[in-house]
């Protein structure tokens, strides 16, 4: 995606890991070169969420916009 908007309440996380479903969507690829091999390695083995204000810091996110404003933008 070239322009990632998240409301300031959106919750994202490789969530799949958390029930041992495998990555085959090609996320283990693309993940690192988004936000790095480190961000990206910790998201997808522990499965924790990420907040948009974390999202944005490490670049999962463009830009963080109030509840409701994700389309307008």
């Amino acid at each position: 995606c070239d322009l990632r908007v998240v409301e300031q309440d959106a919750v994202m996380g490789v969530f799949c890991r958390r029930w041992g479903v495998p990555l085959i969507d090609g996320g283990t690829v693309r993940l690192p070169r988004l936000i790095g091999h480190s961000r990206a390695m910790d998201l997808i083995l522990t499965g924790r969420a990420v907040e948009a204000d974390e999202a944005y810091a490490i670049g999962l996110a463009n830009r963080v916009v109030p509840s409701g404003e994700a389309r307008q933008r």
